[in-house]
């Protein structure tokens, strides 16, 4: 084991060696890099991104623009284009040192280049003064490589000199000699206060680099998060509702079959075993149990999930997205809709209805979700069980005491479809027990127990035919035009 170890800590000398020269090479104590992608987290494990999209050469100084993160400007408009979480762009002077901007315009100027106990003006405005000081220079691991580390901590006096309690006097940053900051606060809110600034300002800690990739990396494809192998098993339950009214709740249990992999795709075959519970006010139906069990082949091209950063916005039809990505054991990925679209004089606005947000856990596939309509009625797709490999979580579900199984039968026929008065249903040696006709919302229109069913009062649309036999448990189900 010792000897293990000592041959990773090699390894890593040499990794650091590496990025340290050549192409690699960071000026020494620089805050931010412009060639490199960088991620931090937050004390809730949330990833942001530091990603230099464009460098300008001013005065000896060097100004970098990272891409925008999503800001309030007023009481009433968002911004995507005033700036990143991390500062709203950056200056680089000639002696290395690094100035941020926050949201007001306000210059943080951090002395990276200072000595220990080196102290400067860090900030002032008309109310206050905040002060600078390397207070430790320490080796350390940084990503599982030894560098050297500036404490830089902050003071916060009146104009007069005179010390005030503050809040600020219990944070610090950090930054390497070859990493760059491996803590620091969004500068953007360095005292800038607006409504959301407690939401929004605090310390976050570096978690990974790319160019060479050490620490923490986005995983963005599908393939990645649809991995499964054979014996692999999710318990996924749905929820849905219309205005209270009618409810189905279907309990699913995905086993996986088999794994073929390609160039471009991987299919799948996997059981899939369904318990649907439904409950209809209008019919007088309720608790209506039934289980369909069915195998299934499934193709997932291989490719990205998302293609921007996380905490980056990009827009879909109408409305703007960001992929938010919690570092857990259980990697959870967001894609969010805050509920901002564009509005007059190239304003974002708030519009709360259209929120919400869908995620993909790594291995565990998705889309998966919670969420309400206008009436108050809950609506989700949550993940309550998996085992993959010797790795188990949650309680599944046991479907053992239910009253019904059914299993998908596509020999069974229905036809004419599109159909205008009558439909037929052939079903063999099957005999009926039972014919229901739902609307898109899962409404029952029709119930018969016969081999025909009249269907003249339906309006035209679109519906779902449910056929199910006595005896032999069979289920057929496709979609009817009328």
């Amino acid at each position: 084991m010792e000897k293990h170890n000592t041959f990773i800590k090699i390894i890593l000398s040499l990794i650091c060696l590496f990025f340290c020269s050549g192409s690699f090479a960071q000026e020494e104590w620089l805050c931010v890099n412009p060639t490199k992608k960088v991620y931090f987290e937050t004390i809730d494990k949330e990833v942001y991104c530091i990603r230099i999209d464009s460098t300008v050469i001013e005065n000896n100084n060097t100004i970098l623009y990272p891409f925008s993160d999503v800001h309030k400007t007023t009481e009433n408009c968002y911004s995507d284009t005033s700036g990143s979480w991390l500062s709203k762009y950056i200056v680089i002077d000639s002696d290395g040192n690094t100035v941020f901007i926050n949201g007001n315009n306000e210059q943080i100027f951090i002395k990276s280049q200072s000595d220990l106990n080196e102290t400067w003006d860090v900030f002032k405005n008309e109310d206050i003064k905040i002060k600078g000081e390397v207070s430790s220079i320490n080796k350390r691991e940084v990503l599982g490589i030894e560098d050297s580390v500036k404490t830089i901590s902050f003071s916060v006096y009146d104009l007069n000199d005179i010390p005030l309690e503050h809040a600020y006097n219990q944070i610090h940053i950090e930054v390497s000699k070859n990493f760059g900051l491996v803590k620091t606060v969004n500068f953007y809110y360095f005292e800038h206060t607006t409504s959301d600034y407690y939401s929004w300002f605090g310390e976050l800690n570096l978690i990974g680099i790319d160019e060479p990739q050490i620490g923490f990396q986005v995983m963005n494809l599908m393939e990645q998060y649809f991995d499964f192998q054979a014996g692999d098993e999710l318990h996924i339950e749905n929820y849905s509702s219309v205005f209270a009214i009618y409810s189905e709740k279907s309990e699913c249990i995905y086993r996986y079959i088999s794994r073929n992999d390609f160039e471009d795709c991987i299919i799948y075959s996997y059981e899939l075993t369904t318990k649907r519970t439904t409950n209809d006010y209008y019919e007088d139906l309720l608790n209506d149990v039934s289980i369909l069990i069915d195998t299934i082949e499934l193709k997932i091209a291989k490719g990205p999930l998302f293609t921007s950063e996380p905490n980056e916005p990009y827009y879909n039809d109408w409305f703007l997205y960001k992929v938010r990505i919690v570092n857990l054991p259980r990697m959870i990925t967001y894609i969010v809709n805050d509920g901002l679209s564009y509005y007059e004089d190239s304003c974002l606005k708030l519009t709360p209805d259209a929120s919400g947000s869908i995620y993909y856990y790594p291995g565990l596939g998705g889309p998966y979700f919670y969420d309400y309509d206008f009436m108050g009625s809950p609506n989700y797709c949550e993940l309550v069980y998996y085992k993959k490999g010797d790795i188990e979580w949650g309680i599944p579900f046991d479907f053992n005491n239910s009253i019904q199984k059914y299993q998908y039968d596509n020999s069974i026929k229905a036809y004419p479809n599109p159909v205008k008065e009558l439909l037929y249903i052939e079903t063999g040696n099957y005999e009926i027990e039972s014919v229901q006709i739902r609307d898109i919302t899962g409404r029952i229109l029709i119930s018969s127990g016969n081999n025909s069913v009249h269907v003249s009062t339906l309006p035209k649309g679109i519906y779902f035919l449910e056929v199910k036999t006595k005896n032999s448990q069979k289920v057929f189900i496709q979609k009817l035009i009328k």
